[in-house]
């Protein structure tokens, strides 16, 4: 996908927040990990390569990461797993974001993590 406008990424689009945040950004390009939602684009936020070529692909301006595990429970009694589906994907997502010299924009829970 090549584009000659600047957009906003949102990984984790299909979610409460990436979903509202889909609807408050003209032209955002979003990514679902796990659930496809037409008009969102595959993407592992962990994969850092994939990420690479999509934040130059769509001219990303900055990167919106609501992504997370949402099922609070689960994260309480699965600690690590919980850390490599949520914290994992946000640093490789920082550390591209970094390269880009783009904007990132966490969004989390105390519930799970301090």
């Amino acid at each position: 996908m090549s584009t000659t406008s600047r957009r906003a990424l949102v990984l984790g689009a299909p979610g409460l927040v990436g979903a509202a945040l889909m609807r408050e950004l003209p032209n955002a390009v979003g990514t679902y990990r796990s659930r496809p939602v037409r008009g969102l684009l595959p993407l592992d936020a962990g994969d850092a390569d994939a990420l690479r070529r999509l934040v130059d692909d769509a001219g990303a301006i900055a990167i919106y990461f609501p992504a997370a595990q949402p099922n609070v429970e689960w994260c309480e009694i699965h600690p690590d797993e919980a850390e490599a589906e949520n914290i994992a994907p946000l640093r490789t997502a920082l550390a591209v974001a970094r390269e880009r010299g783009l904007p990132l924009l966490a969004y989390s829970t105390d519930y799970v993590f301090d």
